[in-house]
């Protein structure tokens, strides 16, 4: 079994290459299905793995135009080029990380080096379908130093930061439910020097560690049972608010369509072909299912 298994390759249609074994059909191994969006503007490629011929959501259902906003056409993306990978683990739920980074009540306190990219004075959020834009209005002699920043975060769990000499690409991994890691993918304007460059980047990741611990303090709160649900500001805390109300409404809707039919839905699960074995495989999952009878299972993943 391993060694059939070991090794697969795959054509651009999905298609396997010669089986393992005259037994097996070659037509019925192929690549996980997915579909993708290729944005022009900015040349990002967005996956859904959602492995239905039609998603259940499609890309605009969830970002609408967004890679056509006015905001990225101060940035020349095919300057940019991958230059390094950076990465935090810790001791937090993922959605504490979206929280604080979604909102800036704590950035005078917290941050020190945030007033010298924005105003924090004009700071604001604009929340729509399933994505938060971060403003905050930059003054001349901070756009001259190449702070000009365009922030989106995108629900679930991740985010771009870009700026004329580095765009970050950031992602929340969860573990656990109490354990994630926080990982950066810095891309570095080819034209930029590396004054620039490390000004930036360096600035960055101090704020990110500084969230780290801010994130791991509020998840011990948590844990220790003293952490209570108050009223958050209308317009500070505009971004998670959305936030916790976009991810409690799909899980919930979720939950609602798996009561309907009465097994887990996986839309990112491949089909197997519906062999004599497979058939038996799949009502024995669907028997063992458990949706009605291990519904703690269902919160703690998430």
């Amino acid at each position: 079994m391993a060694q059939s298994f070991l090794k697969r390759y795959f054509g651009l249609g999905g298609s396997a290459a010669p089986a393992p074994s005259p037994v097996t059909e070659k037509s019925a191994v192929r690549a996980l299905p997915a579909s993708w969006y290729t944005s022009v503007e900015i040349g990002f490629i967005w996956i859904n793995m959602d492995g239905a011929k039609t998603p259940e959501i499609a890309w605009e259902d969830d970002f609408d135009n967004l890679d056509t906003h006015e905001r990225f056409s101060h940035y020349n993306f095919d300057d940019y080029q991958f230059d390094h990978v950076w990465q935090m683990e810790g001791d937090y739920n993922w959605k504490i990380l979206a929280d604080n980074y979604n909102e800036c009540y704590h950035c005078k306190v917290a941050h020190p080096d945030i007033p010298t990219i924005a105003d924090l004075n004009s700071y604001w959020v604009e929340t729509q379908k399933s994505y938060i834009q971060h403003f905050g209005a930059q003054r001349q002699d901070q756009i001259d130093r190449g702070f000009r920043i365009a922030v989106t975060y995108y629900l679930p769990n991740a985010s771009t930061n870009i700026s004329p000499h580095f765009f970050m690409i950031q992602r929340f991994v969860p573990l656990s439910p109490t354990r994630s890691i926080m990982r950066y993918e810095f891309f570095r304007n080819k034209n930029s020097s590396d004054e620039d460059f490390n000004l930036i980047t360096e600035l960055y990741k101090r704020v990110m560690s500084e969230d780290k611990y801010l994130c791991a303090n509020a998840q011990k709160n948590v844990n220790a049972g003293v952490f209570i649900n108050g009223e958050m500001h209308p317009e500070m805390e505009q971004g998670p608010l959305f936030f916790q109300q976009s991810i409690r409404e799909q899980l919930q809707n979720h939950h609602k369509k798996e009561q309907e039919v009465g097994h887990e839905i996986w839309p990112a699960q491949q089909e197997a072909p519906q062999t004599t074995i497979n058939s038996k495989a799949t009502s024995s999952a669907n028997y063992s299912s458990g949706i009605d009878i291990r519904p703690a299972h269902k919160a703690i993943v998430v």
